[in-house]
C-alpha cells in the first residue's frame, strides 16, 4: 500500500524540510522550474521523495526517512514500483 502526497506550495516544502529534518525546503526553485517533484510519503514508511525530469521521463532522485536516513529495502522497491505503474498517466 502506497500514499505518496505530491507537495504543491513553498509552503508544504518548508513545513517537509522541517518535519523531515532535511534539506527539501531548498528546493523551492527547483520545484518552480518544474526541474524536480517533491512528494511527501506517507506509506509504506514516512518519507520524502525526489522525482527528476528528464524530457517525460521521471526518476527517483532521492528517498530519504527523516534526518535522511536511508528507508528500507522494501520501501524503496514499493515506490520504485509505484513510479513504474504511475508513468505516463
Amino acid at each position: 500500500d502506497v500514499n505518496c502526497i505530491p507537495i504543491q506550495s513553498l509552503e508544504e516544502l518548508l513545513r517537509e524540510g522541517i518535519g523531515m529534518h532535511n534539506c527539501v525546503g531548498s528546493y523551492g526553485e527547483m520545484v518552480i522550474e518544474k526541474k524536480c517533484y517533491i512528494y511527501k510519503v506517507m506509506k509504506p514508511e514516512r518519507c520524502t521523495l525526489e522525482l527528476g525530469i528528464s524530457g517525460k521521463h521521471y526518476s527517483i532522485k532521492q528517498l530519504k526517512l527523516a534526518w535522511n536516513k536511508e528507508p528500507t529495502d522494501k520501501t524503496k522497491k514499493i515506490i520504485a514500483d509505484w513510479l513504474e505503474y504511475n508513468k505516463g498517466r
